[in-house]
């Protein structure tokens, strides 16, 4: 019964492994991907900004929700192949250019 419990252990150990590895490389990918994703976005920051106000337009708030993801995207992209102020001067543009009533706080 001690070896069978022992192996049983053992299996358990290579699986949590296995799934450890997994993951880990999984984590890489997504995060390479979402790097190029960025990256892509990075290369027309004004036809990204272009998209952001032709998705508010639309006016509804499944627009809206999709307009703050992308927004966030632009952001990161920001972040990691330009700089954080000019992503602000940018959003301050943005907002009054789209007449956005509501006030929030720039990152």
């Amino acid at each position: 019964m001690g070896k069978l419990h022992e192996n049983a252990k053992t299996a358990r150990q290579i699986r949590m492994e296995k799934q450890r590895l997994y993951c880990k490389r999984l984590e890489i990918r997504l995060r390479k991907e979402r790097e190029a994703y960025l990256k892509n976005l990075s290369e027309d920051f004004p036809g990204t900004w272009k998209s952001v106000a032709e998705t508010v337009e639309r006016g509804s708030g499944s627009a809206y929700d999709e307009a703050c993801h992308i927004l966030i995207d632009i952001c990161e992209a920001y972040e990691l192949f330009a700089n954080k102020q000019q992503f602000q001067r940018e959003l301050k543009k943005f907002v009054t250019n789209n007449h956005i009533k509501y006030n929030f706080y720039l990152i």
